[in-house]
């Protein structure tokens, strides 16, 4: 698709910090107190900066509102290093919950349509997926407990996900919390 994407002209970190601001304004109304919020985690699955924005943007925002934030566990060797600025040494409840996978199909073609899908094209949705409670900070005393966590790489080729129990997922996080930004904008 070249010419169909478009580059600011601003500098980068006004850039991210116009983006930042135009999330908070527009997911405040929409959360309360009361509710699950599910999203991407601390070092964006895969070191997606966008990810790691509204990360950012929802533990503002969970602080504040006082709503209970959920994360996905993905990880890649690239993100690893920011990652494991978030293991604890204790294991960490999580929650596991059966993937909408006909919803998620639906939003990752908007994805797909707007020339902004950052998963692989033969992307598997898994039969679950897992979300562990978002941390309110890096743990102090590091450790490193690592499971549950679902590492992968973009550069293998997949076919079927592994059905594994452990398996966390942030595809269906990533297309949830599209779908609700989607939604928000309008």
């Amino acid at each position: 698709m070249p010419g169909s994407f478009r580059h600011s002209t601003r500098p980068i970190a006004q850039a991210y910090r116009e983006n930042y601001e135009t999330l908070y304004r527009r997911l405040q109304p929409l959360l309360k107190p009361d509710m699950n919020v599910f999203t991407h985690n601390p070092w964006g699955e895969y070191g997606h900066e966008d990810h790691v924005q509204v990360f950012r943007v929802l533990d503002r925002l969970r602080d504040e509102i006082g709503f209970k934030l959920w994360m996905s566990n993905y990880c890649t060797e690239r993100s690893m290093p920011l990652a494991m600025q978030y293991f604890n040494r204790k294991p960490i409840d999580y929650i596991r919950l059966p993937a909408d996978k006909a919803f998620a199909e639906e939003v990752a073609a908007v994805y797909r349509d707007k020339g902004c899908w950052t998963w692989r094209d033969d992307w598997i949705w898994f039969d679950d997926e897992c979300f562990m409670e978002a941390p309110r900070s890096k743990p102090e005393g590091g450790g490193f407990h690592l499971l549950p966590m679902n590492l992968f790489n973009f550069g293998s080729v997949v076919r079927r996900p592994v059905n594994a129990p452990l398996l966390l997922g942030a595809a269906l996080s990533s297309v949830m919390v599209g779908a609700t930004i989607a939604a928000a904008l309008e």
